[in-house]
């Protein structure tokens, strides 16, 4: 679901420690092969002893954990219109969390939001998933506990551009080529040898090829694209009232990020890889390689590292009517 903000989760256990950790926070990181590798900043949740009262079990999770709080005194004090990117700027800082510098371009940033609905409560982890979904992105905090933006690599096109072309290795292909992948797009080369198990579905997850913005079911909306394959953004508060071609112009930027996305539902494990990252693309080296995104990965062990990635879905799109059932 475009706009997804989770928070990660780590579980681990301690020996020999008296004090109550619950609700500190702590960095964590490990050094392999003599280089530190941080695996985030996290804020301990639960601290139970264990049966021997020796050893303590810790869960702890990331600063989205603490979003699913209510809002709607910040909503209600803020002076209107705001940009989106001004408007998420407050939500985080009211939030306490840091937002890092995005090393590429928010689409609908510039977008213009005003006040639309008058929230008696109000969801933080609800208004982060609207800002998100609304550029076709994911909310997720990265190594250094700052708020990052996830955008999907696309899967395949590649374009005429100044820094593209020409050049001896490198020729443009049509918008609507899929036989071309940009081998670029590929974040690591998982090599058989590292893989302890795969399963992936005998079919792709087809493109979204249309996207619809719209207030409700029966609203027309704007729609973009003209595909059979649609997603839909339905009920985003921060569109509410957007005039026809305001509209347009919003999902047309959107789009932008959730087009030529298709790939392989698979689940895989294999040796671990710390510095793997949701979001990243991987190419699974077997004799029929696969190649798919990082949905939800969960990395085990302490020396003996393993991985586990998944990346679900189902061959035609499902209808998604958005995350707004929060604002009461």
């Amino acid at each position: 679901v475009f706009g997804s903000c989770e928070a990660s989760q780590i579980k681990f256990t301690v020996a020999d420690v008296d004090q109550d950790l619950k609700g500190l926070w702590f960095t964590i990181s490990q050094v392999v092969n003599g280089a530190t590798i941080p695996l985030g900043t996290y804020k301990v949740y639960s601290c139970k002893k264990q049966g021997n009262l020796r050893f303590k079990d810790i869960i702890a999770y990331d600063a989205l954990k603490d979003t699913d709080v209510d809002v709607s005194d910040w909503y209600r004090g803020l002076t209107f219109p705001l940009t989106l990117k001004q408007f998420r700027a407050s939500l985080l800082a009211y939030l306490g969390i840091e937002e890092s510098t995005s090393d590429f371009r928010l689409t609908n940033d510039d977008m213009i939001v005003e006040r639309t609905i008058d929230p008696g409560q109000l969801s933080g982890r609800a208004v982060l998933q609207a800002c998100e979904e609304i550029n076709g992105v994911f909310g997720h905090i990265g190594r250094d506990g700052k708020f990052k933006h996830i955008v999907l690599e696309p899967g395949y096109g590649l374009y005429p551009s100044d820094d593209l072309y020409p050049a001896d290795d490198l020729y443009p292909v049509g918008e609507d080529d899929t036989s071309f992948t940009m081998g670029e797009i590929i974040d690591e080369t998982v090599d058989d040898y590292m893989i302890n198990e795969i399963r992936f579905e005998e079919y792709t997850v087809k493109e979204i090829d249309k996207l619809i913005i719209r207030s409700e079911e029966d609203d027309i909306g704007a729609i973009v694209g003209d595909g059979t394959n649609a997603y839909i953004i339905q009920g985003n508060f921060l569109v509410f009232g957007k005039s026809a071609a305001e509209l347009e112009t919003i999902t047309r930027n959107a789009y932008g990020y959730m087009a030529k996305r298709p790939y392989r539902p698979y689940q895989a494990s294999s040796i671990g890889l710390p510095y793997i990252e949701v979001g990243d693309v991987l190419k699974f080296d077997l004799d029929d390689p696969v190649t798919g995104y990082v949905f939800q990965r969960t990395l085990t062990g302490i020396q003996a590292l393993q991985d586990e990635y998944t990346a679900s879905g189902n061959e035609e799109r499902e209808q998604n009517f958005g995350v707004n059932t929060e604002i009461i």
